[in-house]
């Protein structure tokens, strides 16, 4: 019942009974807000959960921004700390974006997976037979979108070429995702094994846009739209606003060599003051995507869960291309995904990583509970902390609360 439906039917009541009834509404009207909102927290005791976090950034002293959110498909819980910008003291909040770099690339897996249901490609179609790329010793055109998909094209990853970040082509030139095959700067090996390559995902995102005569923003967001998740955008080809997103910094002596007392983070676009929009253009399909936490964690749960919005074939084929991994020490990718493990159990997501920044997005299918952690800094220092250390602490919390039910 509504506020305006209770006050409708007693007002011609004794005042007591009118005060009763509004306080009735109000309850109610409390209860459906605190389960509509990214704000509303999971049943696993929320103040667990948020102390957790915060606990995790007491312990490493982390002043950067960290964003943590989990999603049971029900209730959600999300909390942002520290600063986006510790040169401008700009704190992080709901509203902040963050790059979720690799993490993109369960987006355009899933986007790539859809494609192939609708018939406009296959897992075995070459590279060569969508894409007019000159043959040589650099990329194998033979690779088949199965091989990219899974990393196992044989072809280098062009992000390991540091000049991509002191000779960016697109300071000077018009954005064009093919001028980044230019910084592969390794002849490719054989097809088959393992090779972690950001490439591959640039030529599936090439690949989706030449074969459809369309944007590749354009069918991520079509196919999230139908998915019925919001809040998720494609750099550069989507209108974005780049003040509202987390800058990455680092500590001196890890990532970077800057100067500095080692212990106080530097946001990298007082360095390269360009830094946040050569980011989506040098990632776009394989890490540009941006969203907040609650929003990804969302589209985690949306992908991986047997009661989440994306097609049920989707989710079947990527559970499928993990299936045959079991190892912990195995590199377990599938179709745009990784699966780790903890315990008796396991997580299926991805991690998205770089300078200035380390992020997570994991499916626990025991709890039915996705977790997402984005951080804006190399957290890394002395190897610690570890944001693995934070999901399973997370994780722990919400197992804690479901056996307690």
């Amino acid at each position: 019942m509504t506020g305006a439906g209770c006050i409708e039917q007693v007002h011609h009541m004794r005042g007591r009974l009118i005060l009763l009834c509004g306080l009735c509404a109000v309850l109610i009207l409390f209860i459906v807000s605190c389960t509509g909102q990214e704000k509303a927290a999971p049943e696993e005791t929320p103040e667990s959960l948020e102390e957790t976090v915060k606990q995790y950034i007491r312990d490493n002293t982390i002043k950067t921004a960290l964003s943590a959110a989990v999603f049971n498909g029900t209730n959600s819980f999300s909390v942002n700390t520290g600063y986006t910008s510790t040169s401008g003291k700009k704190m992080n909040d709901d509203s902040t974006l963050h790059y979720l770099y690799s993490i993109t690339k369960t987006v355009v897996g899933a986007v790539m997976l859809d494609q192939i249901q609708k018939g406009n490609l296959s897992l075995d179609t070459p590279v060569s037979s969508i894409l007019d790329i000159p043959k040589g010793e650099y990329i194998n055109t033979d690779a088949t979108v199965r091989e990219l998909l899974t990393h196992t094209s044989g072809i280098e990853d062009y992000v390991d070429n540091a000049r991509l970040f002191y000779a960016n082509p697109f300071r000077t030139k018009v954005w064009d995702p093919f001028l980044l095959l230019d910084f592969v700067e390794h002849p490719a090996v054989d097809r088959g094994s393992f090779m972690y390559s950001s490439t591959n995902f640039l030529l599936l995102g090439c690949m989706l846009e030449r074969k459809t005569g369309i944007q590749l923003n354009i069918l991520i967001s079509d196919f999230l739209n139908t998915a019925g998740v919001t809040g998720m955008y494609l750099s550069p080809q989507d209108t974005i606003d780049y003040s509202r997103i987390s800058h990455p910094h680092v500590y001196p002596g890890t990532t970077l060599s800057l100067t500095g007392d080692g212990i106080t983070p530097i946001d990298i676009t007082t360095v390269i003051s360009d830094a946040v929009c050569l980011i989506g253009k040098s990632g776009w399909a394989a890490g540009g995507m941006v969203s907040t936490a609650a929003a990804t964690a969302r589209w985690g749960y949306n992908l991986y869960s047997d009661k989440g919005t994306v097609d049920s074939h989707i989710r079947e084929c990527i559970y499928g291309s993990v299936s045959k991994f079991s190892d912990p020490s195995e590199p377990a990718y599938g179709y745009g995904v990784r699966k780790i493990f903890y315990k008796n159990t396991v997580f299926i997501g991805s991690y998205g990583r770089s300078i200035g920044s380390e992020n997570l997005m994991f499916y626990n299918p025991d709890t039915d509970t996705c977790f997402v952690i984005l951080t804006s800094s190399n957290t890394d220092r002395n190897k610690k902390p570890d944001i693995d250390d934070l999901l399973y602490k997370l994780y722990e919390v919400v197992l804690n609360g479901n056996e307690e039910k």
